[in-house]
């Protein structure tokens, strides 16, 4: 059976948390767990935290990210 050859691709290169535990980037994930179990306190550590800095711009689709004072640092970040 003959070699398998690879096509020449791009490489790309992105920013990676400093703190090797987290998953680097890119990547995906689910956060499922009932209410007041502690997801937005995570998501909000992962922006502003673990993953300071990785990303040009963040999105947040959510439709109660006006009425959760929980948001507020992120959306501070964001708009700087």
């Amino acid at each position: 059976m003959g070699k398998v050859k690879l096509f020449p691709s791009a490489e790309f290169t992105v920013k990676q948390p400093r703190d090797p535990v987290v998953c680097r980037t890119p990547s995906n994930g689910i956060l499922c767990a009932p209410s007041a179990s502690g997801k937005t306190v995570l998501l909000v550590s992962m922006i502003l935290e673990q993953y300071r800095g990785c990303f040009e711009r963040v999105y947040i689709l959510s439709p109660s990210i006006d009425m959760d004072p929980q948001w507020e640092p992120v959306k501070e970040y964001i708009r700087k």
